[in-house]
């Protein structure tokens, strides 16, 4: 299973609205097929697995599927891919060892109903909590109608979370360092956090901020840093004052550019609109508003790294799911702004990137 569960990330960022799933098949203590679920759209990993014992001259035929989600059991006019317990029943599967039920209400264990009453011996719950957090925004959409919110933090040691001072200071780099150390200091976080930032990005369906965030840093918020797909791009902007200029408007692909707002002159919604960037008003802006407006859009993960205005419109406790820290340990000493909130992190672990610590 673990390997399954290894095969299963592989399709991380490629998958949603459907999970990441992995697939082994074994017999005889070897492993005769693997696959996973590499794209949306494409074939499930109980496919992939099945084709890969062929192409190995394998048969699938008494063997054992290790399979991190439940297997499907359903068809409809939207579902590219037919129903896996068809599969693993007429390729004379023995027995079924699964990771985690599939919370879509039209599986939630008929899956393996469907699969006990063929003959086949059906096991769950092996590596359980492990699929759970490969999956966690499929689970919070399946479960709560919502995306998963990733918060991502980037502070130095005393609480500074913008060095909104150093970015116009020049400041001498130290003997012997590349003159880019000195420009690099205007930023928190310093390049390898960046590139993970970027990874991140990849593997979340979309990327939030707020106008302030927009205004001050002017983002392309791009996985630019790394191979993989750019996120839904999410502002939040009450009285859509953004600037036509902004980057984020810009991009070849402004159709993954969203701007949500709660009132503002109608000709300038319909200005974005016109360029290619979808706005949605909501009055007031609630957060439930906004979290179920991405939901409907196929979002089902959020990460949001915006300044601190954008930190509190996501209350520990309720919507968010998850804090990730980027920290600089340094003191800024008066240089930049103090966050007026305090990050407390539980069941926490470290890491080293760069010069930063995660």
């Amino acid at each position: 299973m673990k390997r399954a569960l290894v095969l299963a990330r592989r399709g991380m960022g490629k998958t949603s609205p459907n999970p990441m799933v992995g697939a082994v098949i074994a017999r005889d203590g070897r492993i005769i097929g693997e696959g996973w679920h590499r794209r949306y759209g494409g074939k499930h990993a109980e496919a992939e697995a099945v084709g890969s014992c062929l192409v190995a001259g394998e048969n699938a035929n008494g063997g054992t599927l290790y399979c991190t989600l439940e297997p499907c059991c359903f068809t409809a006019p939207d579902k590219h891919q037919p129903p896996c317990t068809e599969l693993v029943i007429k390729n004379g599967i023995r027995r079924v060892v699964i990771a985690g039920l599939d919370p879509f209400r039209r599986v939630n264990g008929a899956g393996a109903a469907i699969l006990r009453e063929a003959g086949i011996v059906v096991e769950t719950g092996l590596c359980a909590e492990a699929e759970a957090e490969l999956n966690r925004g499929y689970y919070a959409f399946q479960q709560k109608g919502r995306p998963f919110v990733h918060l991502k933090i980037a502070q130095t040691l005393d609480g500074r979370i913008a060095a909104t001072k150093v970015a116009t200071t020049k400041v001498a780099a130290p003997e012997g360092a590349s003159p880019k150390a000195a420009a690099g200091d205007r930023w928190i976080t310093d390049e390898a956090a960046r590139k993970i930032v970027h990874r991140m990005r990849a593997e979340y369906d979309a990327v939030l901020v707020g106008r302030g965030t927009v205004l001050a840093d002017d983002p392309e918020l791009t996985v630019r840093l790394v191979q993989g797909r750019n996120p839904l791009r999410v502002i939040l902007d009450s009285r859509l004052g953004l600037s036509d200029e902004a980057k984020v408007l810009g991009l070849p692909d402004r159709e993954k550019t969203v701007v949500v707002y709660a009132e503002a002159e109608a000709d300038r919604a319909a200005k974005l609109r016109g360029m290619g960037v979808e706005a949605i008003c909501l009055p007031g802006m609630p957060l439930g508003a906004v979290l179920d407006a991405l939901g409907a859009r196929g979002v089902r993960s959020v990460l949001v790294e915006g300044g601190e205005q954008d930190f509190q419109f996501f209350p520990a406790g309720r919507a968010l799911g998850q804090d990730y820290g980027v920290y600089r340990p340094h003191h800024t000493g008066r240089r930049g702004r103090r966050s007026r909130g305090a990050w407390q992190y539980r069941d926490s672990g470290c890491a080293a990137a760069g010069e930063r610590i995660l």
